[in-house]
């Protein structure tokens, strides 16, 4: 049975900062501060101005040389140094990686970067939380990318021009902009300082007290807490199961990067009534809505170039990291309290920048999922290609148990001119709840959020005999049919194998799409047997260059059962 999934729709919103002309591969690495040339210390000189009150910029544009500059910059910073005395000033390292992350991201503009409106914009209010790309005619500024920042409730927008992207309204850029927006992470790093460095000269929480326009340092959360003693203290913690998968897929701006997860339930504090019986448990689990309650209407997505404008009635909107709505008169089944934290982060050690942070809560239910473990959950984040460090754990708030996980993640490029590639292939059983709500990096999903369809890929990918394995697969790199621009010619087959045995084999198709999905019923395959493993096997062939691609995705038959004995009347 084919099925062609046309409403994958992946990427609305990319977190990062990503630019509309950010290189898709080879992005080099933030510089060493103490390493930097002094090409790139003037060039993040130059981004002064966009801070400077009116009575400096005047004196600022004054200034002749490069070296006059500097001085100005080195009197500038040291008037705002929330911590007089210790080695470090916080806020100048905060609008120097900024300043390094914004180097790399538009350099291909035909300005020098330090002169683009997106610098000046990143720089003031650091990486936006979210990023949209919006396609429109001429007559209105043509294509646009819009900046958006949660926490400031500040929406930015650029016109997109060849070569460039121009400021369309100029937000409010200057020091008082920059203070705001630095202050979660300064307060970060003065409450944290122990842990990050040791300074004899003062004590940061009394520097951070006494900040002139900066006020006490905030009281780190717990989660907080627990990472930064993973990333700044190497202190791991490894008490609640936890499970995992990345998986990765093309998309416009970069590599759509999903962390799926599961949790052990065993050790987590459940509140609640305990008798609430499982019909409820299931209704108040299909209740949850981390962004509200469920959306009815048209709902329009940014495409990736799989298909165009998805519209309906949102059949659920389960997300599992926001308020929880109960059935009218259902008992609440108990449930447990966690957050998922963490972050990507990029560049040598102890000179990392932030790629995307996360700190977001979810639910999980006495009867979610199996006895074992809870149902799939996930997080989707798009990251340009190349390595980073994730470092990220779930904490439970009620029993303040927490596991940590920190490893080094290469996110592949499914960009590269000429090399045929395949995405990560997800294995799942139908039937998906559709969401037709945009993709948001701010929730934690109960499945796996691909386009509008939510889909249930479990870590084990253990299926029962009888069961339907839906295989959804993407492909990048492909060649233009010349018989139909626009469009791929690919051949396709897909088979079940163990080791290098082949079980059965579907016949090949000839397709003109590149996101793809095949239903495999498992009962209809004779020699699979309870309790193996196997694979699917995914060949493609593109028709237009002849070139191919295999990829593979291991699965498991759940172990016959046990034959009931049978009961003797006497």
């Amino acid at each position: 049975m084919k099925l062609r999934i046309a409403s994958i729709l992946l990427l609305a919103y990319a977190p990062l900062g990503a630019g509309w002309n950010a290189r898709p591969a080879g992005v080099p690495q933030a510089q060493d501060d103490a390493a930097g040339t002094a090409q790139v210390q003037s060039e993040q000189v130059r981004l002064l101005e966009a801070l400077l009150p009116a009575a400096q910029r005047e004196a600022w544009q004054a200034l002749a040389s490069d070296e006059e500059r500097r001085a100005f910059a080195e009197r500038f910073w040291r008037s705002l140094d929330p911590t007089p005395g210790t080695p470090a000033n916080e806020l100048r390292r905060i609008f120097e990686r900024r300043a390094r992350l914004a180097a790399e991201l538009f350099a291909d503009e035909r300005r020098p970067w330090y002169e683009t409106d997106r610098a000046r914009v990143l720089v003031t209010y650091g990486l936006p939380d979210e990023q949209e790309l919006r396609a429109g005619p001429a007559a209105t500024d043509g294509d646009r990318v819009v900046w958006r920042y949660r926490s400031a409730g500040r929406t930015i927008e650029f016109a997109l021009e060849e070569g460039s992207a121009r400021l369309l309204e100029a937000p409010a850029l200057g020091l008082d902009a920059f203070r705001r927006s630095a202050l979660p992470e300064l307060r970060l790093m003065l409450g944290g300082a122990a842990a990050v460095r040791a300074t004899s000269t003062a004590d940061a929480g009394a520097a951070a007290a006494k900040a002139e326009d900066v006020g006490p340092a905030a009281e780190v959360a717990p989660e907080v807490r627990v990472w930064m003693q993973m990333v700044f203290g190497g202190r791991m913690r490894d008490e609640i199961g936890l499970r995992h998968r990345l998986s990765f897929f093309p998309a416009r701006e970069g590599t759509y990067t999903i962390l799926s997860f599961e949790v052990d339930k065993e050790k987590l504090s459940f509140e609640g009534p305990a008798d609430a019986t499982a019909q409820q448990a299931g209704a108040a689990e299909e209740a949850e809505a981390g962004a509200g309650a469920q959306q009815a209407g048209a709902a329009e997505e940014a495409v990736t170039g799989a298909g165009a404008q998805q519209a309906g009635a949102a059949e659920e909107a389960v997300t599992g990291a926001g308020a929880q709505q109960e059935g009218a008169g259902a008992a609440p089944s108990p449930r447990a309290h966690l957050r998922l934290f963490g972050a990507w982060l990029q560049g040598e050690a102890g000179h990392e920048t932030t790629v995307h942070r996360f700190d977001l809560p979810f639910e999980v239910a006495v009867d979610d999922g199996d006895e074992r473990a809870s149902a799939l959950r996930s997080v989707v984040v798009t990251l340009l290609p190349g390595r980073y460090r994730l470092a990220w754990g779930v904490y439970d708030e009620g029993s303040a148990l927490a596991t940590t996980r920190d490893e080094v993640v290469e996110v592949p490029d499914f960009a590269s001119a000429g090399e045929l590639r395949l995405s990560s292939i997800v294995l799942a059983e139908p039937p998906h709840a559709q969401d037709p709500t945009p993709i948001g990096v701010d929730r934690v999903y109960r499945g796996m959020r691909l386009g509008g369809m939510l889909m249930d890929d479990d870590l084990d990918r253990l299926f029962d005999r009888d069961a339907i394995v839906e295989v959804v697969v993407m492909v990048a790199g492909w060649s233009q049919d010349p018989n139909a621009p626009g469009h791929p010619r690919l051949e396709v087959e897909y088979r079940i194998v163990q080791g290098e045995r082949g079980i059965a084999r579907l016949p090949a198709q000839t397709l003109d799409f590149f996101v793809m999905g095949q239903q495999i019923p498992l009962a209809q395959v004779r020699r699979l047997e309870p309790g193996q493993e196997y694979a699917i096997e995914v060949r493609v062939r593109d028709l237009a260059a002849d070139r191919e691609v295999v990829g593979r995705a291991p699965f498991r038959l759940a172990p016959a059962a046990a034959p009931q004995p049978q009961s003797s009347d006497r």
